[in-house]
């Protein structure tokens, strides 16, 4: 019977420090994935504003989602060329239809 109370004793011993470990060790997995996705400098930066880590895991998922919806394109070598010869005045007007801004000031 001691054997038993033993064995019993220490399945219990284990599952408390999975319940106690497990939460601690996603919480660290969790941070260093931000460090690695946003860099270290811009997620303790970001910490260091929100006040704690969860906080700024938050405002950081916040950012990853905006960018997501935008409509974010790579430009073709056609698209740069027309961007470099047209100067730096007009490519502020370029930011929302750059075809239409384009043929209007062509014609």
């Amino acid at each position: 019977m001691s054997t038993m109370y033993i064995l019993v004793a220490a399945v219990v011993i284990v599952v408390i420090m999975g319940i106690i470990l497990g939460p601690i060790f996603a919480r660290r997995k969790r941070s260093d994935r931000f460090h690695d996705k946003f860099g270290a400098e811009e997620y303790d930066r970001t910490v260091e504003t929100a006040g704690n880590e969860k906080k700024a895991q938050k405002e950081l998922n916040e950012r990853q989602k905006h960018v997501e919806s935008l409509n974010i394109r790579r430009f073709q070598s056609k698209s740069a060329s027309v961007i470099r010869l047209i100067g730096p005045q007009s490519r502020e007007n370029l930011s929302t239809n750059p075809r239409r801004r384009l043929k209007r000031r062509t014609t």
